[in-house]
């Protein structure tokens, strides 16, 4: 074991000559689920791409992939993928995809961040999303695939000069040198962290946590420059509304253009997902009335399941404050 360590060579510091060869003799998959990661806990899963992986032809090109086994139950599941920086790199595309393996959300490699060396942590490239399925219908994710995209394969990543940041952290001069260009390569390596509010989602804790947040979450893609904390602006958004979506893995979905859209909550009031076309506030006052009651009561009486339920269609149908009843109501519950 010790010598293994001593002489483990990480697939991102091969060159991309290197990783070209080994990614030549790869065997290819016929799918990306068989062997999927189910995640059911908080867990950390170190991902290394090299010899021993598979490929499979996706729509933007044979790559390497990781998939993984979502909890459709879950309320607020944090995801967290740091890549690892060497001398070249793995850039990740992540695809969420429903339990009828339709994709429903892409985080492109421009949706992560580039994160400098410190003296804790060494530098790598990192996105971070929070995942709501509550009540998200079709639009729930069961599964997360990592790979990458032919087109990123031809760029490079550019990162702080080492000379930059040991004059920075010693508060000398910056000197005046040429950051490097980190070349992109098929092979690599990287670290998926999930975490939870809390294990179990039949608790009344989860449910008043998943309220909290948005249905999606990202972190914006930002560049390296010479500015004192090392980055500049946001330069590009998650695109929570792109209208041009392709199953990822057309053999086993049955339709190699099927398209879908997902709509994103800004605030808890919409953790509930809306139907596209219903706008908030288009019920009439006496039906909201009736779904907010019911709603109530179904609280009351420890079924929270069905007054999740009444939400999610109280929500769809165009109440503005059917949300907000479950969330009070559920406050109530838990000081009983």
């Amino acid at each position: 074991m010790v010598d293994h360590i001593m002489t483990y060579r990480s697939p991102a510091n091969y060159s991309v000559e290197e990783a070209e060869s080994v990614y030549r003799d790869l065997s290819v998959a016929d799918n990306v689920y068989d062997n999927a990661v189910i995640v059911r806990t908080a867990m950390s899963d170190d991902v290394v791409f090299d010899e021993k992986s598979s490929v499979y032809d996706f729509d933007t090109g044979r790559s390497v992939f990781r998939t993984y086994n979502l909890p459709l139950n879950a309320t607020n599941l944090k995801v967290e993928i740091s890549v690892q920086i060497g001398e070249t790199i793995f850039a990740p595309s992540v695809a969420l995809l429903n339990k009828d393996k339709k994709l429903i959300k892409m985080f492109d490699f421009n949706s992560f961040e580039y994160r400098p060396y410190n003296d804790v942590v060494a530098e790598t490239m990192k996105l971070k999303f929070n995942l709501n399925n509550f009540s998200a219908g079709e639009n729930a994710a069961a599964y997360m695939v990592i790979f990458t995209k032919d087109e990123d394969l031809k760029k490079t990543t550019k990162i702080v000069h080492p000379a930059k940041l040991y004059a920075k952290s010693r508060r000398e001069a910056i000197p005046d040198v040429a950051d490097p260009l980190i070349p992109h390569s098929r092979l690599g390596a990287m670290t998926v962290l999930f975490s939870m509010d809390a294990e179990s989602i039949d608790s009344v804790s989860d449910f008043l946590d998943a309220l909290k947040g948005p249905i999606w979450g990202g972190e914006q893609h930002q560049y390296v420059s010479d500015d004192d904390d090392g980055r500049v602006g946001a330069s590009v958004n998650v695109d929570l509304h792109d209208s041009n979506l392709k199953v990822v893995n057309p053999q086993t979905a049955g339709s190699s253009k099927t398209s879908g859209t997902s709509t994103a909550a800004n605030h808890h009031t919409e953790a509930v997902k809306k139907t596209p076309g219903v706008p908030a506030g288009s019920m009439m006052k006496e039906t909201e009335k009736m779904y907010n009651d019911m709603i109530v009561s179904a609280v009351k009486s420890g079924d929270i399941s069905k007054a999740m339920q009444l939400a999610a269609e109280a929500t769809n149908a165009g109440s503005a404050s059917a949300n907000d009843t479950l969330n009070s109501a559920l406050r109530n519950y838990r000081r009983k």
